[in-house]
């Protein structure tokens, strides 16, 4: 079993687990999310490495990604994981001569990039009263971002840790319909930032009481500085899922 399957074996064992051991509610979601990449980029110590953007190096601009979620709620306490990979690796001739990590990539040559994510989320949540909570989220981000071609190949692979402090809220707009709205952030000293912003419907299913449907709209922006990486990862886009409680 790789390190991946662990972590997410590990983190639904503790939410069933938790569940299992007191009376509340479980419940499961699956979503899809297209993410839109925006970034730039420095790779190395060296002042010739090149700020890149992910249209120079032919990175996608679009991903489709899966998000399961799982939760637990008891009372005021709610405690919930999920978990997304995100991907937008491609290749491109290239139009203009690039330095990556002290590696030079030429104009006209063609190389393969990567942008790779492995994103893991942990939360807490203590509900104030019906409509609004607040807790704190543990993200945990294994990311790959390299540029190979036939000659050479280089690739910046770190997994990163990221607490996050968590406000959000939901009104009911009537028996069936309702909206919510989650934001989310926090500055780890000068080594990284990150700030996420949700905002959406919610509709209960009409063949089932316990089921809904999700529709919003995401944001993140995930900044860095460390070991030789300098940049910042913006994704957006449409989110639409199903949640049932059990």
């Amino acid at each position: 079993m790789n390190k991946k399957s662990k972590i997410t074996l590990a983190a639904c064992a503790s939410v069933l687990l938790f569940s299992s051991a007191n009376a509340g509610e479980l419940s499961v979601e699956l979503g899809g999310i297209q993410n839109k990449l925006s970034t730039n980029f420095v790779y190395g110590n060296a002042t010739n490495n090149t700020n890149i953007s992910g249209s120079d190096v032919g990175l996608k601009k679009r991903d489709t990604s899966i998000k399961p979620t799982i939760a637990y709620k008891k009372n005021a306490h709610n405690v919930n994981f999920d978990y997304e990979k995100i991907d937008f690796s491609g290749s491109k001739v290239l139009n203009k001569t690039v330095v990556f990590n002290n590696k030079t990539y030429n104009l006209g040559e063609r190389v393969s990039s990567t942008m790779k994510f492995d994103w893991y989320r942990l939360g807490y949540d203590y509900s104030f009263n019906e409509n609004f909570y607040a807790g704190l989220d543990m993200h945990l981000v294994k990311s790959d971002i390299g540029l190979k071609t036939n000659n050479q190949s280089e690739e910046y692979s770190k997994t990163i840790p990221i607490p996050a402090l968590v406000l959000g809220g939901n009104i009911g707009l009537n028996e069936r319909f309702g909206l919510e709205a989650k934001a989310s952030g926090m500055k780890v000293g000068s080594k990284a930032s990150y700030v996420n912003f949700y905002g959406g419907t919610n509709m209960k299913c009409f063949l089932t009481e316990n089921g809904s449907w999700k529709l919003g709209y995401q944001y993140k922006k995930l900044d860095l500085d460390a070991n030789k990486l300098d940049g910042d990862i913006k994704l957006k886009g449409i989110y639409l899922g199903f949640n049932y409680r059990f």
